[in-house]
């Protein structure tokens, strides 16, 4: 399973063809839709192995919506890895991410979102009820 969070429907559409069939997408606009579709998801046994995060510029805060995750995440399971689209470099540059968590900047092509999603999902995803 991979989340998305963003606003942008394209991104969805280059996810899903990219990676073809075998993975499931689930699109929120938001970081509070998805730490309420995280919620409901965990609980009924379904967990995203992987989130791809294209916030908007400004108006959001992605260590706080880490901070919100990780308690609602089972402690029996690894945090998924998260892949940061960033379209201010300078602001890329400076920010420090977990281990494993990536960040990507734009302009970026599928070919380098499709390696950074396969990397993440053959290295030890959580398990998914489906």
């Amino acid at each position: 399973m991979i989340l998305l969070i963003g606003n942008e429907p394209l991104l969805s559409d280059m996810v899903t063809r990219a990676l073809q069939a075998g993975y499931t997408t689930y699109e929120t606009p938001s970081e509070r839709a998805a730490l309420d579709w995280i919620q409901r998801s965990t609980n009924s046994g379904v967990y995203s192995a992987v989130i791809v995060f294209d916030p908007p510029l400004y108006g959001s805060d992605i260590p706080l919506f880490l901070a919100h995750l990780q308690p609602l995440w089972p402690p029996s399971l690894p945090l998924p890895t998260v892949i940061r689209i960033l379209a201010d470099h300078a602001r890329a540059e400076r920010l420090h991410w977990p281990e494993g968590d990536y960040v990507l900047p734009k302009p970026f092509h599928i070919r380098e979102l499709l390696v950074l999603l396969k990397e993440s999902l053959i290295g030890g995803a959580p398990p998914q009820a489906m």
